[in-house]
């Protein structure tokens, strides 16, 4: 069988004028300009990666990620709504800050059980597994080359702690930086990590 090389992606830099830490998930945040300009620089790492396809999650940081890149090498983004970044329900968009103030109790439960843990009206990293494995496993199966996926950190958090078999409550040990770049590689039905958080630009 070919080796596929699929490279894994995090968006780039958000819009978030008051810099506080935040709680994203699912809201829909755009790229700042400071983002646009390093996945522009990024574009050109995959000038001679012989891409055949490029994916995206839904989300606008993630799909404008994505359209940079396939701009650049003339192919179109498939949107895919299970690679949606993990829901935090009603803590989405909200800072660290008002989330400790708000829900004291439960913000010390998922720093207990971060895995499990499911914020009101949001969803579990378990859940975001569920939802994204199967289709992420599909989409390898099914290609006919190299591939990019631009994800989100809580998502490619959750896809290389299954490949890698990593303990669940240690996930955030997993470094996911703006603009990062995973490369695994797809040989035979198996999956291997080449390179992991390779910030070459703006991480």
């Amino acid at each position: 069988m070919v080796e596929k090389n699929i490279y894994l992606l995090r968006h780039g830099q958000i819009e978030n004028p008051d810099k506080k830490k935040r709680f994203i998930g699912q809201a829909d945040f755009t790229l700042s300009e400071e983002g646009k300009n390093n996945y522009e620089r990024l574009s050109n790492f995959f000038l001679n990666k012989q891409i055949k396809e490029i994916y995206s999650s839904d989300l606008k940081r993630s799909r404008e990620s994505a359209k940079i890149i396939a701009s650049k090498l003339n192919l179109k983004v498939n949107e895919i709504n299970s690679f949606r970044e993990i829901s935090m329900g009603l803590w989405d968009g909200k800072t660290f800050e008002e989330i400790k103030n708000s829900y004291p109790e439960e913000f010390d439960l998922r720093g207990i059980d971060i895995y499990n843990f499911k914020p009101p009206l949001g969803e579990s990293f378990l859940e975001v597994e569920n939802r994204a494995l199967p289709v992420f496993i599909e989409i390898l199966k099914k290609s006919q080359g190299n591939l990019i996926i631009v994800g989100h950190a809580g998502l490619n958090r959750v896809l290389i702690k299954n490949i890698l078999d990593f303990p669940e409550k240690n996930i955030f040990l997993i470094n996911q930086d703006y603009c990062c770049i995973n490369n695994l590689k797809y040989l035979s039905s198996k999956l291997t990590i080449k390179t992991l958080n390779n910030t070459i630009i703006g991480g």
